[in-house]
């Protein structure tokens, strides 16, 4: 399977709610000025589930949902200013996405969902499995202010990276490996407006069947 790669994800997030003036830049978010940083224990925490950045109780998320994440920049850009990018590889191919949506709209209980929609749109995920082996690497490039500490649970990782004042630049890369259930897929039959999602169907693209639904609507 053809795994493309996807476009990178830069943040923009000022942190001010921490009170540090840790500033964490970049493009995507409304802009706002970087502030130095002052706060003492300010750590960026990269959990299987997203990336925090942390000083004592305070906790501001950054990133909010790393499943599909391959790989997690940090970098220093200069004293108390850091730049967070994301890279995301697509296991499914714009080809087997169409597929699966052919098999969707072929499928009689699908049919009776989509006609009891007065609109909805139909979004192709790749199904992320969960194995302890689809941990995680890291690779330091400069950051010599910046101390990395590991914590394993339960087939969990978590990487702490304690950052300090300094004007030095230099990277942090956590490359992840997150595996996908060969052969099929997730359809979310949402809101196109509101983004609330009706239903969800697992779809067989070898055998080209529909063989689970699930109803997520509120009663």
């Amino acid at each position: 399977m053809t795994s493309d790669l996807q476009s990178r994800l830069t943040l923009l997030v000022v942190l001010a709610v921490l009170g540090v003036g840790l500033a964490v830049i970049g493009t995507a978010v409304g802009a706002t000025t970087p502030h130095a940083a002052s706060g003492v224990g300010t750590a960026f925490v990269v959990s299987e589930d997203n990336v925090t950045v942390e000083q004592g109780d305070q906790q501001v998320t950054i990133v909010d949902n790393i499943t599909r994440i391959d790989s997690i920049e940090i970098e220093q850009q200069g004293s108390g200013t850091y730049q967070v990018n994301t890279e995301t590889e697509d296991p499914l191919t714009d080809s087997e996405r169409s597929h699966a949506k052919a098999i969707a709209h072929n499928n009689a209980t699908v049919q009776q969902v989509l006609q009891d929609l007065e609109q909805y749109e139909l979004i192709v995920e790749p199904i992320h499995k969960l194995t302890v082996d689809s941990g995680q690497t890291t690779t330091f490039t400069g950051l010599n202010s910046t101390s990395m500490e590991s914590e394993t649970a339960e087939g969990e990782e978590t990487f702490t990276l304690t950052v300090e004042d300094s004007d030095e630049t230099g990277t942090v890369t956590i490359d992840r490996h997150p595996e996908y259930v060969k052969d099929e897929a997730t359809i979310r039959i949402r809101n196109p407006s509101t983004g609330e999602m009706y239903y969800s169907a697992t779809v067989d693209l070898e055998n080209e069947t529909v063989t689970d639904i699930t109803d997520w609507r509120s009663d």
